[in-house]
């Protein structure tokens, strides 16, 4: 069925937008499931034991931190043979998301000479990485 908005500048973009957010939720959405699957029956051991984890929670941020002794910034990348950690990731995976599909448009806008477009979609980009990277954060 065609859409109005079909015929409008730019539908090349959003149709591009919208197949790439559909794959990437697709995938976010299994490995969300996979790596909590992995967690809750306890497939790889966990840093932290299950009937701790809701105590857990209920801390700040700093404090379960200090606590639980999960590691903090990019640290979790070190413990992936962990199935909480494994579980925590695919929430990255998730976050990824937006990178991804802002990355594959900013192509299509360079394809298309849209540089006005680019250049926005180029200056999210890097606000995607300082905030991954923790820029303002002074991780």
């Amino acid at each position: 069925m065609k859409r109005d908005w079909d015929n409008e500048k730019g539908h090349e973009e959003r149709n591009l937008y919208s197949k790439v957010l559909r794959i990437f939720l697709y995938i976010g959405f299994v490995f969300l499931t996979a790596s909590f699957l992995v967690y809750i029956f306890e497939l790889l051991p966990n840093r932290i034991p299950i009937e701790k984890t809701a105590e857990l929670l209920k801390l700040r941020a700093s404090e379960y931190a200090a606590q639980s002794s999960v590691p903090t910034g990019w640290n979790w990348i070190h413990n992936l043979q962990y199935g909480d950690i494994i579980s925590f990731s695919g929430i990255v995976v998730l976050a990824i998301i937006s990178f991804s599909t802002y990355f594959v448009i900013f192509f299509s806008y360079l394809k298309s000479k849209n540089h006005i477009f680019a250049t926005l979609v180029f200056v999210q980009l890097l606000i995607f990485l300082a905030a991954a990277f923790g820029v303002s954060t002074g991780h």
